[in-house]
């Protein structure tokens, strides 16, 4: 790490090799350049210069594409690199997409399939992590429900990729084009980051009991905890994965401070614009949920 290398500061009075106006703080440990603070990326111990150079000197490969250990167990480790940003960013800088798209079919598409049954349904409902049936629908009926509701959360995921994927990746082709291919593989490697954070808020609603009147929670009751919680899980989950974007255009790709929020504010606002659009029409191509479970109405009957 880069607090624990002793020659990493500065020698007094030092100005910064990239800026002579401003003082430097950090000494590169591989090429001995003194850096100014926006100069030195202190998770990876190099300067600006070097990272631009060659980012992949500064970080290990990712543990999916690396050969120690069993395949299941680099399988789960790379979920790890996710929250360490920062350090992992560099290793994006290496060749091969082929490695990151099988992490994205092993990882994102099966959360992606999960994730559309709860929401999207119109036969089933859960409750106290157990599944009603709404009505008296045939076997056939719920397995058509269940593969309406994957299909259109496929459609909604392709959508948010693309949105995401595409402008990125042909900005990061235009300013950085010898390293084009670190957009393509942070975004297939980090796209999990998105379903699952929907799949945390599903299992928390998923959690509850359906009260007679068939709303999860009231105004007067508040929100439930498990709820809150999962809300500042899959706030944080999305947090990681805007990180990754800027660590990545920064560290792996070499571009400057403004011109990674560019890089990376411009699929963001696109992604803003279009998902909802798409959920939108989703909601349209499927018939509207019942407000109360027939099921809760009977009971209420006798």
């Amino acid at each position: 790490m880069a607090d624990e290398d002793p020659d990493i500061g500065a020698p007094e009075g030092a100005t910064c090799a990239e800026h002579r106006d401003r003082i430097a703080l950090f000494k590169c440990p591989r090429c001995g350049r003194n850096a100014c603070l926006a100069c030195f990326h202190a998770p990876v111990a190099r300067c600006t210069t070097c990272m631009r150079r060659d980012p992949t000197e500064a970080s290990p490969p990712l543990p999916f594409e690396a050969g120690d250990g069993t395949a299941l167990g680099r399988f789960f480790r790379t979920f790890g690199t996710a929250f360490y940003p920062w350090r992992s960013a560099p290793a994006f800088a290496r060749p091969g997409i082929k490695p990151a798209l099988v992490f994205f079919l092993l990882s994102s598409l099966p959360m992606i399939l999960l994730s559309g049954i709860i929401p999207l349904t119109r036969t089933l409902w859960f409750a106290d992590f157990k599944v009603y049936v709404e009505g008296n629908p045939s076997t056939q009926t719920i397995a058509l429900d269940v593969a309406r509701a994957i299909a259109v959360q496929l459609g909604l995921s392709a959508v948010e990729l693309l949105s995401l994927l595409l402008p990125f990746a042909s900005l990061v082709a235009a300013y950085a084009p010898l390293r084009k291919e670190a957009a393509t593989r942070l975004v297939l490697y980090r796209f999990w980051l998105g379903p699952f954070a929907a799949l945390l808020g599903q299992l928390a609603a998923w959690s509850l009991p359906i009260p007679a009147d068939g709303m999860p929670f009231t105004p007067e009751q508040g929100v439930p905890p498990i709820i809150l919680a999962s809300a500042v899980a899959q706030a944080a989950l999305r947090v990681f994965q805007l990180l990754g974007l800027i660590a990545t255009s920064r560290l792996a790709c070499g571009l400057s401070v403004p011109m990674s929020m560019l890089v990376v504010g411009v699929p963001l606002v696109l992604q803003l614009l279009v998902v909802p659009l798409s959920g939108y029409a989703a909601d349209k191509l499927l018939p509207p949920p019942q407000e109360t479970p027939s099921f809760l109405q009977t009971t209420a009957r006798h």
